[in-house]
């Protein structure tokens, strides 16, 4: 799944410094009103996760929507009539995307980032638990082709690969 995020100017809320929050789907961020630029009020959600509570209009400093579409080379959605264009190409593979409700996802069943995810999700506490590989240890390996599916990650006790390991930082 495609999901939007915000890079904010980095901000204190509630003991934590944000610099990211999600803007969960296409449908929240025209429902919000949301352009480039804008100023927002956040709020932590349950004390953790950054929540965009609303847009501070009246210190708008453009017009124009904020247009998802223009970091894929070739797409230039535009911006008629004031609507948001979602992408039309996933941002990591520029494979075409496919809607499902109000979620966008990459088509290509290779699209690196989609592994990644997969990966993390994998790795994470809320499946196996693998302690030691999170998201920057994740991305390392895919980067560097130590692996490229869930499946490899139990080849990582392979001799070989332990020692390509040891070339990279904090193994």
């Amino acid at each position: 799944m495609i999901t939007p995020v915000a890079n904010l100017e980095p901000v204190q809320l509630s003991g934590a410094k944000l610099q990211r929050v999600s803007l969960h789907n296409f449908d929240f961020i025209k429902d919000k009103d949301i352009h480039l630029h804008d100023r927002i009020w956040l709020q932590r959600s349950g004390e953790v996760i950054p929540y965009i509570v609303s847009v501070i209009t009246d210190r708008r400093t453009t017009q124009d929507p904020l247009d998802l579409s223009s970091e894929n080379p070739g797409d230039k959605g535009g911006n008629e009539g004031g609507f948001i264009h979602p992408p039309k190409n996933c941002p990591s593979c520029h494979e075409p995307v496919t809607i499902v409700e109000t979620h966008y996802y990459c088509t290509n069943p290779h699209c690196p980032q989609k592994t990644k995810q997969q990966i993390i999700h994998f790795v994470s506490k809320n499946c196996m638990d693998i302690q030691g590989i999170g998201e920057s240890v994740v991305d390392l390996l895919v980067e560097n082709k130590i692996i490229e599916t869930v499946a490899d990650i139990y080849k990582l006790s392979d001799n070989k690969i332990q020692f390509q390991l040891l070339k990279f930082p904090g193994f």
